[in-house]
């Protein structure tokens, strides 16, 4: 039932920014001249369209690209991790120093299946605004976000399965997002990058990250429209980091967090009550022999 959830979620989102899945190599997709932006370092230049890169080389159509109307997939053309064989001009994507102009999409971002020399996503410094979805998932080196912070804005964030990533810094500016999905990423241990995060309108969902012991990254975040759900964190031992959130719009669910206070859960819950959520709260398979301070359970 999550999982369908998820689905629905990230269709919604594409579906509304009128992003498609194509590979458009036509001639008419090209860059075109727009009025100067901002950044002087960069003159105003539009993408119309999507784009899919499979290289770096395929990046290179996109130099000095300051905004694209659609949406952009970055999925290296050979993602089986056993190949090693290095040609980041042809087979993969090995950075994304072609894009440091772009600083708005209209759709989505993937970033999917990059298995050779990327561990950041240096290159984006100027990416500011993403109206659909930034999923990033699949990415076996990818140890940090460091590359987007000027990120402010995000229509849903989606981090699944990137084993190595360790740290979602590089967020720092990020202050509002459609929905929030972090899931099986069993090398992240804090969600420090998180720091200006003040609002989601949907949902927030993490699961399945293993290492995952603290949500002090969380420490602004004052509202989320949706659900909010913690499944199958097996680390995590503390809510210390969500004292700030004063309202959520759906369901709030603690399940299978095997060192998460069960107390701690509950006392969560309380304050949310009193402060007017309503509610079935789904609070199973935590740590029930854990004691709370008396400060915790007030």
């Amino acid at each position: 039932m999550r999982r369908s959830l998820l689905a629905v979620f990230l269709v919604t989102l594409v579906g509304c920014s009128g992003a498609q899945t194509v590979v458009d190599t036509s001639e008419d997709s090209q860059p075109l001249e727009a009025p100067p932006s901002e950044d002087t370092g960069c003159p105003a230049k539009v993408w119309e369209g999507d784009f899919h890169a499979e290289s770096s080389a395929d990046l290179t159509r996109l130099e000095g690209v300051t905004k694209i109307t659609g949406s952009l997939t970055l999925v290296s053309r050979n993602s089986d991790d056993e190949v090693y064989e290095a040609r980041c001009d042809t087979i993969h994507i090995c950075s994304f120093e072609q894009l440091s102009c772009l600083q708005d999409v209209e759709g989505s971002i993937r970033i999917a299946q990059n298995h050779m020399e990327l561990v950041n996503l240096e290159g984006l410094n100027r990416l500011a605004h993403i109206r659909g979805t930034l999923t990033i998932e699949h990415n076996s080196v990818l140890a940090t976000l460091e590359g987007l912070e000027a990120l402010e804005a995000v229509g849903g964030l989606y981090l699944n399965e990137n084993e190595r990533l360790v740290s979602v810094e590089g967020l720092g500016s990020l202050e509002t997002a459609g929905a929030i999905f972090i899931i099986n990423n069993n090398s992240l241990t804090n969600l420090d990058g998180l720091s200006s995060l003040r609002a989601v309108v949907g949902d927030v969902s993490l699961e399945a990250n293993d290492a995952l012991t603290s949500l002090s990254g969380l420490s602004s975040l004052v509202s989320i429209g949706g659900m909010l759900e913690f499944l199958s964190n097996y680390g995590l031992e503390s809510l210390n980091g969500l004292e700030g959130i004063t309202e959520i719009g759906g369901t709030i669910s603690f399940v299978n967090n095997r060192h998460l206070p069960t107390c701690e859960a509950e006392a969560f819950i309380r304050r949310l009550t009193g402060a007017g959520w309503h509610g079935e709260p789904e609070v199973q398979e935590n740590d029930d022999s854990a004691t709370c301070a008396a400060a915790t359970t007030r």
